[in-house]
């Protein structure tokens, strides 16, 4: 029986604020998402969030506005990483390529790509793109004979986006 065959509940059959203490009291009341004992992401008293999400159709002006609060959290993260002066230096391509990758990784991802944003501060964007694709880029340049390069994990991860972004990077375009 699906809950569209429930009939109402009427006064008599429940005694409604006393069940929804009781419920509140044994499931808690949290105002942020949590993993419940099983391991289920919940809010509020119980309420089973993957369910909801899960078996939702997310209308397109909903996916719009969450994707473009989105960008503007990954923007702010971006300029945080930079100077004001290496920012604007970039041109728009190029802070779009930037903004993107923190996107995919975060603020905190993107901090961990030291030398990445020491290319962006000096300005040398294909050290920036090389940065993007290559661990220890920098310490061992192109054509040096011998030197095994490993990709980095990002680009492991997702390598078509990774060298489309470095691409991006490197040619401002």
């Amino acid at each position: 029986m699906n809950r569209e065959t429930f009939p109402p509940l009427s006064p008599p059959e429940i005694d409604l604020p006393r069940l929804r203490a009781s419920i509140e009291r044994h499931e808690g009341r949290r105002r942020r998402p949590y993993k419940d004992t099983e391991g289920v992401l919940t809010v509020g008293v119980g309420h089973n969030l993957e369910v909801e999400i899960m078996g939702r159709t997310w209308p397109e002006a909903e996916i719009d506005r969450l994707l473009g609060k989105d960008i503007a959290s990954a923007t702010a993260g971006a300029k945080t990483l930079v100077s004001a002066a290496a920012w604007k230096a970039m041109g728009a391509a190029r802070r779009e390529a930037f903004i993107e990758m923190v996107f995919q990784l975060g603020r905190a991802g993107v901090r961990g790509f030291r030398r990445f944003r020491e290319a962006l501060e000096a300005g040398d964007y294909e050290w920036a793109a090389g940065e993007m694709l290559w661990r220890s880029w920098r310490r061992f340049p192109f054509g040096t004979a011998g030197v095994k390069f490993r990709k980095s994990l990002w680009r492991q991860q997702t390598p078509a986006r990774c060298e489309r972004l470095a691409e991006r990077m490197k040619g401002g375009f």
